[in-house]
């Protein structure tokens, strides 16, 4: 179960920083840039915490 956890948080770490690096989202300004990956950020840790409630209970 935690290893899925950590799989889970650094597979969603690896998908945020192959956004970042993408040549589109390199040419946007620095505060589209900061939404973007701020609204691709918000999902991950909710995920994480709703499958973690769900699966113990």
């Amino acid at each position: 179960m935690l290893l899925r956890c950590f799989a889970c948080l650094f597979g969603g770490a690896a998908v945020l920083v192959a956004v970042r690096l993408a040549p589109g989202v390199k040419r946007m300004s620095a505060d589209a840039r900061s939404l973007l990956l701020a609204v691709l950020a918000c999902p991950i840790p909710l995920v994480l915490a709703m499958t973690a409630w769900f699966y113990t209970a």
